[in-house]
């Protein structure tokens, strides 16, 4: 999974880490919400004010970008600000009391709350012209998803039948010296759009001959063409799974920040 996180100074940065196990909270009060902004009777309408006035509008513009499923992405980074800010320790107690009331007992689950509440009051506001761009990036983000996971696939399903060649190569040539933790010796593949490997990125050490002897083998990996990237970095996560690099992108932009 790929997730925002505050890097120092403030930056946010998509990385990959292990598969979260949080799930966005139920609406509250168990009822699906409509698209129009957040009551001003709401309990939380004014955290979502002070959470609007104090995030940047780079970040704002973000999370008013992505669909809602991907709401889960800010857990680490922007929920854990929330959190930290208004949540562990009880440092808001009426906000705090506010979620036990409703059934919600865990802090990453109430800033789950909070984000999805942002994210409806903020789209509420787009204008028609508005809504129709957020769409469009929406549906391309989508799209670039479907491929990226589909190269995940072909990767991991074309790496596992070359293991035994693989094997013969390092059985002849050895493994690199410099890698001892890394049974291979290449951790990356450069795809071209036309879905060829067009380089392979090896650990130093590796000798010019397993080099030669597994470039054999990898050339022959033919991947599903792809159109809006002009190549893909896949990296050898777990051989042989491995993981578009690419895909933490998505929504990543390093001059995103947010105020202390």
């Amino acid at each position: 999974m790929i997730t925002l996180r505050y890097g120092p100074n403030g930056v946010v940065r998509a990385v990959a880490v292990p598969t979260i196990l949080f799930l966005l909270a139920p609406k509250v009060g168990g009822k699906e919400k409509n698209t129009a902004a957040v009551s001003e009777h709401d309990f939380l309408r004014p955290y979502i004010v002070k959470l609007e006035r104090e995030t940047p509008r780079k970040t704002l513009d973000l999370i008013t970008t992505m669909a809602e499923s991907d709401l889960v992405l800010l857990h680490h980074g922007y929920g854990t600000w929330i959190r930290n800010k208004w949540l562990w320790g009880r440092r808001d107690r009426k906000l705090v009391d506010y979620f036990l009331s409703k059934g919600i007992n865990h802090p990453d689950a109430m800033s789950s709350v909070l984000i999805r509440e942002l994210w409806e009051d903020l789209n509420a506001k787009l204008t028609a012209e508005e809504r129709a761009e957020v769409e469009r990036k929406r549906k391309l983000i989508a799209e670039k998803r479907r491929a990226y996971e589909r190269l995940n696939d072909e990767g991991t399903q074309q790496l596992a039948a070359s293991r035994e060649e693989f094997d013969r190569c390092y059985e002849r040539f050895g493994h690199p010296s410099k890698n001892p933790k890394n049974f291979d010796p290449f951790y990356k593949l450069i795809v071209s759009k036309e879905g060829r490997v067009d380089h392979i990125v090896f650990f130093k050490g590796a000798s010019q001959e397993v080099k030669l002897c597994l470039q054999k083998e990898i050339g022959k990996y033919s991947f599903t063409p792809f159109d809006h990237d002009e190549t893909l970095t896949l990296y050898i996560t777990d051989f042989p799974q491995c993981r578009v690099q690419e895909i933490g992108w998505l929504y990543a932009d390093d001059k995103v920040g947010r105020k202390n």
